[in-house]
């Protein structure tokens, strides 16, 4: 994993726990600075000289706060799960409403096994990663997906 694998899971983790994110101007399409008097140029309005995968992730993160009020403002609870200390799940609740967070904070790949059945999503279904549109299934109650280094997925209700 390189600098760009680790910035993009820290835009996720500031955008999915809660309070509201900080981000200072430029962040979202990769302007750099450096000590002051260096600490940042003006905004370079041509979009040929954006990051865009940095953008557009920022643009996504952004909407899906928008779109869920869990979020913004809900519950935050840990979910529980024997195995990689790595890997992190929780769940961000408000109103009936669940949004999923895993995150892998490891260098290497991880696999996430977890019930479902607290969030209300029991059964069998399938949900999609809002960041990235991949699919899992939830069978029996019981979510297991695969996750990149340095990976985060959003699953919600």
């Amino acid at each position: 994993p390189d600098r760009e694998d680790r910035l993009r899971l820290l835009f996720c983790l500031q955008f999915l726990l809660p309070g509201a994110p900080g981000i200072y101007y430029g962040d979202e399409i990769g302007l750099t600075g450096g000590k002051d008097p260096a600490s940042r140029a003006a905004f370079p309005w041509d979009p040929a000289a954006w990051h865009r995968p940095r953008r557009d992730l920022t643009r996504r993160l952004v909407l899906l706060r928008v779109a869920r009020p869990e979020i913004r403002r809900g519950s935050l609870r840990f979910l529980t799960e024997a195995g990689d200390p790595s890997l992190l799940a929780f769940a961000r609740e408000l109103d009936g409403q669940a949004s999923l967070c895993l995150v892998n904070l490891s260098d290497s790949s991880g696999q996430v096994r977890l019930a479902t059945g607290e969030l209300g999503w029991s059964g069998n279904r399938e949900v999609r990663d809002s960041l990235s549109g991949r699919r899992a299934a939830i069978d029996d109650g019981r979510l297991t997906f695969s996750l990149s280094p340095l990976d985060a997925v959003v699953f919600v209700s």
